[in-house]
């Protein structure tokens, strides 16, 4: 029996055998490697056809959406849930929307596919096409160059003589009872999807004012150093792209006055200073275990808020049509994350002169960091819709994290023979913090999630996953599936790949958890991206009040206010819009929690979250894009496939 086992081995194991064996498996190589080559050229494709070539003016009849030259679609949808009337109105109502970070973050992800994986150059004409279109969003009130980023473009006010970030197609939906006969506004929203829950749109038509407040806001620093990033991964990649790295720096020829506005704004809550040291009810209830240990250790604390602006200039700008909603700044960590990233990145590719980063640009940016490991660590405090503010996906927060320590990890080390010690000791200091935080609570966070299935594995996030047939019975339509997915993959892909001689390569002592879900996940997503029934959906953006719980006026606030400083209290709601609610500096543990017992403006504060679609009845605005779910597969397949071990 061992003879004949043994001849067995010598004869399979012959040169004739070996040859054949060598010819198959070459075979297999062949046919599957022009599969994904293939995907990622369709994809690739795909992406740069939706970009619009030119612009184009609302109107009504016929019904056409104003459009931009060079930017990348989204669209605006009600996050409806529960039985079919509902999943019919959230999947017909859509307006489409102009906004800065869509077409931003589909460049951005044209480039990493390339930059990084195995995906086409991307047209030159059509990257400079949408460096023109992101130009236009830059703020126009002040009467210099500047870099201070608006997420809608902005439109002369005439009466107030100010500009104000105005998202038409949105305004103008509102605004059909002005001067529509109701014959034709019926026909409208049986476009829009709203046919048969006409109270829908009565309620928003009645709460429009409200809408035309939270729509007229000021720059951010979101959109800011997104533009920034951009800017500065095209400056690591100008020998490739030298016409478009070029014309981003013509547009931006004045970077430090983000670096002085960021000072000026930078959340302060140990400051006496009033204009700074009030934040969002909301963002101090998730932050409270981050700000009473930094208050218990005696330290300073400086955040990078979400909006260039303070309680001082609301008083004045209110009324012209530039406000931060409520009134009020707040802390988004998937803001802090991209601003991480526009840091690290400016920095390290020589975009911003280091002379701007001086110590108290240090201080934002490494208590930022901090912050962002903070609440990765404790599960974002338990209170995704809270730190989350305007971006509800976790996972897309998680891989926005993962990019900062992805160069960081294949780059720093290069810089520091070039940068300042100081500033390379930051850049440091956020790959030793972020590191740790994203290989054990993300990694464990992200495998955790994901579902296996016949074909591969996936990853749902909430967009769909709260409906009821026409017989009562719950289902999962999973309509962020594909999105949620690629975005798992690229960040697990960069937390645990080096860039060596132009390929990906997994990082000695990768878990053969993290490659093995990779595979799976790349397996389905392959197999959905472009060849499925599920929706391409993503939600990217949302309004930040997702429920009566997420409301900020059902937290404690210490700081409570008209614009003319006269005192109010939170036992009925302020007679005038004009007022500031806020938590104002750094109170005990003890205090708080007292503050937790009392009811505010009559309610009891919510403790807890149970999900996006746990309110019923309740809804809220999200913004999604195609366009951005097929550049985020883009980055996933292509990045996967330039990993060479």
């Amino acid at each position: 029996m061992f003879t004949s086992t043994l001849k067995t081995r010598e004869s399979i194991m012959s040169p004739d055998h070996i040859l054949r064996g060598y010819i198959v498996c070459m075979i297999s190589v062949i046919t599957i490697q022009p599969s994904f080559a293939s995907l990622v050229t369709e994809l690739f494709t795909k992406i740069e056809s939706l970009q619009v070539h030119h612009d184009e003016d609302f109107r009504v009849l016929p019904l056409t959406w104003q459009a931009q030259r060079g930017m990348y679609p989204s669209e605006v949808k009600l996050n409806f849930h529960g039985d079919e009337q509902y999943y019919f109105a959230r999947d017909a109502f859509k307006v489409p929307d102009i906004n800065m970070f869509t077409t931003a973050w589909v460049t951005t992800c044209l480039l990493e596919a390339h930059a990084y994986g195995k995906s086409p150059k991307p047209t030159i004409e059509k990257l400079l096409m949408s460096l023109d279109a992101i130009k236009s969003f830059s703020n126009a009130n002040e009467n210099m160059a500047n870099s201070e980023m608006t997420f809608w473009p902005q439109k002369l006010n005439q009466t107030a003589k100010y500009y104000q970030s105005t998202p038409r197609n949105l305004f103008e939906v509102l605004s059909f009872p002005d001067y529509l006969p109701n014959k034709l506004i019926e026909e409208l929203l049986e476009k829009l999807g709203l046919k048969d829950l006409e109270h829908i749109y009565e309620m928003l038509v009645r709460e429009k004012d409200m809408y035309a407040v939270a729509f007229h806001i000021p720059p951010d620093f979101d959109d800011t150093f997104v533009n920034i990033g951009l800017g500065s991964l095209l400056g690591q990649l100008g020998t490739e792209f030298p016409s478009p790295s070029d014309l981003w720096r013509l547009h931006n020829t004045n970077i430090s006055t983000v670096f002085d506005k960021l000072k000026r704004y930078a959340y302060r809550p140990m400051s006496g200073i009033d204009r700074v040291n009030t934040i969002d009810p909301r963002t101090y209830m998730y932050m409270r275990s981050f700000l009473e240990d930094a208050l218990t250790q005696q330290q300073d604390v400086a955040i990078v808020p979400t909006w260039l602006q303070d309680t001082d200039e609301v008083r004045v700008l209110f009324d012209k049509g530039v406000a931060m909603p409520f009134s009020v700044n707040n802390i988004d960590v998937t803001v802090c994350a991209n601003f991480l990233y526009g840091m690290v990145t400016c920095i390290g590719n020589n975009v911003c002169p280091v002379d701007l980063i001086d110590p108290d640009v240090q201080k934002i940016f490494m208590n930022t960091t901090a912050l962002v490991a903070h609440e990765i660590k404790v599960n974002l405090s338990s209170r995704p819709d809270l730190a989350l503010t305007y971006y509800p996906s976790k996972f897309e927060f998680y891989w926005f994290v993962t990019r900062s320590y992805a160069w960081l990890n294949r780059f720093l080390a290069q810089k520091a023979s070039v940068l300042p010690s100081d500033t390379y000791e930051m850049l440091k200091y956020a790959h030793d913090t972020l590191g740790p935080v994203l290989t054990d609570h993300m990694t464990s966070d992200l495998l955790t999630s994901v579902q296996h299935a016949g074909d591969g594995c996936y990853v749902d996030d909430f967009l769909g996953n709260s409906d009821m047939d026409f017989s009562n019975k719950s289902m999962n339509r999973a309509e962020d599936r594909i999105f949620t997915t690629a975005v798992t993959i690229n960040a697990l892909i960069n937390t645990y790949t080096t860039w060596e001689n132009g390929s990906l390569h997994w990082e000695r002592g990768t878990p053969a958890s993290v490659r093995s879900s990779v595979e799976c996940l790349i397996k389905w997503l392959t197999g959905h991206v472009l060849f499925s029934q599920y929706k391409p959906w993503n939600a990217f953006f949302s309004g930040s009040g997702k429920g009566a719980k997420s409301m900020p006026f059902f937290y404690p606030a210490n700081r409570m206010e008209y614009f003319n400083g006269t005192k109010f209290t939170d036992k009925s709601f302020p007679a005038d819009i004009h007022n500031i609610i806020g938590m104002q500096a750094v109170v005990s543990t003890n205090d708080y929690n007292a503050m937790l017992l009392q009811p505010h403006f009559g309610k009891v504060t919510p403790t807890t979250f149970n999900g996006y679609n746990s309110e019923p009845g309740m809804f809220f605005p999200f913004w999604t894009s195609d366009a951005y779910t097929f550049a985020t597969s883009l980055v996933a397949v292509s990045h996967f496939e330039n990993i060479v071990n």
